[in-house]
């Protein structure tokens, strides 16, 4: 008990040494979804990626860097991978892993997305920190192969200081481990509060500053960009004999053609991989498309290994299924971020069975370490 005292006593001088003061906590907005204003976006034609480059990375991502000032909490520690035991939370005794996450299938694994952790950058860096902590402590136990980040990490599109919370809280997956040199394989896709001004593509500034291509090039999952900057990007991880690729695709209600037409030719490239893409608004509350939704459906159902999609923005839990050539494209919507403290810590685990062909869906807070399991919150889907 005592141990835990310190530890939370820890969490709450971190909040304070990362943030200036206390702010509301995020109204509702469940009943009045975000419909930002999007601008045309000037993306030009598909460039080779570039060549190798310094990379300068901010103190901000180091270890270090997250002591609270006269604290002897180490947010680094206790975060070893090689244990195969689950723990609720980063803080818990180890307990026993869900039956249900577990299929017998010998190459299952899971691909843990977060979503809107917007207002966690504003007011409440800890509950980042601590779904990062969690990934990384059942890092063996969930098998996790890669992390994603569905859009408006930050609240504040031009605030270096909720970049900084950021980039100090993702910075712990991209240490080494065994098998892993370069850290645990993620994206983060750009949504409109990435933005500056809110909605506008062309003002990703400071999400290529703090996670641009010189943050991953030379990473060995990281596969390429479109253009110039990271706005567009894509990664690839194994699991066994099976591959993986997923897209990240900027918020943007215009898309440009180019754009699309480059990731396309990403998935033909990577004819044998299973096909993921991530876009911060593809569907609504009802599970309808949003614009840029519809669009990238329109241009990438064509190909044969398009078979998930993810996004968040909408305050919400959908999700839809559709045809593609072949066989069907699953999307799936979530979105916590009006609940206690911009989301309560929940995330998604998305745990993939490929020798039965299976997708089972979890939602958990490792915050609140309980499992959300209603018909929204937990689900299968076949491919």
């Amino acid at each position: 008990m005592i141990r835990q005292c310190r530890y939370a006593f820890s969490l709450l001088l971190f909040a304070a040494f990362v943030s200036c003061g206390t702010k509301p906590e995020p109204r509702d907005v469940r009943s009045t979804p975000k419909s930002e204003p999007a601008r045309p976006s000037t993306a030009t034609p598909a460039e080779s990626v570039a060549g190798p480059v310094d990379r300068h990375e901010p103190a901000e991502l180091t270890c270090n860097a997250l002591l609270p000032l006269g604290s002897e909490f180490n947010p680094c520690a206790g975060l070893n991978p090689g244990a195969a035991r689950f723990f609720p939370s980063s803080t818990a005794s180890a307990a026993s892993l869900p039956a249900e996450l577990t299929r017998g299938d010998k190459d299952e694994f899971t691909l843990v997305a977060l979503p809107d952790t917007q207002y966690y950058a504003e007011q409440h860096p800890e509950i980042l920190l601590e779904q990062v902590r969690f990934v990384l402590k059942n890092q063996q136990a969930l098998q996790v192969r890669a992390l994603v980040e569905l859009g408006d990490l930050v609240q504040h599109g031009a605030s270096t200081e909720q970049w900084q919370r950021a980039a100090a809280a993702f910075g712990l997956l991209e240490r080494a481990s065994a098998g892993q040199p370069h850290g645990l394989p993620y994206g983060v896709a750009v949504g409109n509060h990435d933005q500056e001004p809110n909605g506008g593509p062309q003002g990703t500034e400071f999400y290529n500053r703090w996670f641009g291509r010189q943050r991953f090039v030379g990473r060995e999952y990281y596969g390429g960009h479109h253009a110039t900057d990271n706005d567009n990007s894509y990664l690839t991880f194994t699991r066994g004999k099976h591959q993986y690729l997923m897209l990240l695709l900027e918020y943007d209600e215009q898309m440009d053609d180019g754009v699309l037409a480059w990731a396309r030719d990403v998935l033909r490239s990577h004819p044998h991989h299973f096909g993921i893409v991530v876009s911060h608004f593809l569907i609504d509350a009802r599970a309808e498309w949003g614009e840029q939704g519809r669009r990238i459906y329109a241009k990438l159902r064509t190909e044969p290994n398009l078979s998930l999609m993810m996004s968040g923005h909408m305050v919400t839990e959908a999700r839809r299924s559709d045809p593609r050539a072949g066989g069907m494209v699953h999307t799936l919507l979530s979105d916590y971020q009006s609940r206690a403290r911009g989301g309560e810590g929940w995330l998604r685990l998305v745990r993939f069975f490929p020798n039965r062909r299976e997708i089972g869906v979890f939602t958990y807070s490792p915050l609140l370490g309980r499992w959300e399991v209603d018909a929204n919150s937990r689900f299968d889907l076949s491919y």
